[in-house]
């Protein structure tokens, strides 16, 4: 099994004394597991940082195998943006929850285009708040935790909404 696509890195984490093992989330084939061999070598070590954009070669002698990476960065999105805290900490946070909610091998082309917007509104400067609230709104409706915030779940009534009944998952 092998297919090539680009992807985002979401976590690296080391395994061993050299490789490491990586989650990748890519727009056909969704989010994957797969070990970097050479993970700790100069010239990709420092690249290995969640958000980046790298065209990932993946393969595995069958379909339910672990797997490797094979990684070409495309596009360094940690350096751009190292020096603002804030958009540092949202990127981080993307990318843990993206690691945590979305399961594994399963596409979500529009949530990873979603996200690659986000991502890059993030360093472009401070005006992604807002835009990362959508997106995690994007992110729990397509993980199928939907949130109908339009009405109120007592009164049926469009005005006043400042809370979210964690039973129902509507707006009151």
């Amino acid at each position: 099994m092998e297919w090539t696509e680009s992807g985002v890195l979401l976590t690296c984490r080391p395994h061993g004394e050299t490789t490491a093992i990586a989650h990748i989330l890519a727009r056909e084939n969704g989010r994957y597991a797969g070990i970097v061999h050479g993970a700790t070598r100069r010239h990709l070590a420092p690249t290995l940082q969640p958000g980046n954009h790298f065209k990932v070669k993946w393969r595995a002698r069958t379909v339910d195998n672990l797997g490797w990476f094979v990684l070409e960065q495309e596009k360094s999105r940690s350096v751009a943006i190292w020096n603002n805290q804030l958009a540092l900490a949202g990127m981080t946070a993307a990318c843990a929850l993206l690691d945590l909610l979305v399961p594994e091998r399963m596409a979500y082309p529009a949530l990873y285009d979603a996200t690659i917007r986000l991502l890059d509104g993030m360093m472009e400067g401070n005006a992604w708040q807002i835009r990362y609230g959508l997106w995690e709104k994007h992110l729990i409706e397509t993980i199928g935790f939907g949130l109908e915030l339009d009405r109120c779940a007592v009164t049926g009534s469009a005005e006043s909404l400042i809370y979210v009944s964690p039973r129902t998952g509507r707006a009151v």
